[in-house]
């Protein structure tokens, strides 16, 4: 038990010492890229079926899912 807390300690040890403007800079061009990537999918899918409408919404939660489950798999 004591090597848990051990290992907890060390853990938050490190995660102050995180550079926290850098991370969300990270963070944020990460998503920037997902929302471009999604919006092009949308563009590509309602190219493709241009009499039926394509939203946004429901391709961004599918292409999260995707990689959401890609990530575990």
């Amino acid at each position: 038990m004591a090597e848990l807390f051990h290992a907890a300690h060390v853990f938050f040890d490190h995660l102050t010492s995180i550079a926290w403007v850098p991370l969300a800079a990270a963070i944020g061009t990460h998503v920037l890229k997902i929302v471009v990537r999604t919006r092009a999918w949308r563009n590509i899918l309602a190219a493709a079926y241009p009499h039926t409408r394509v939203r946004w919404r429901s391709v961004f939660g599918s292409y999260v899912a995707g990689a959401g489950v890609n990530a575990i798999v």
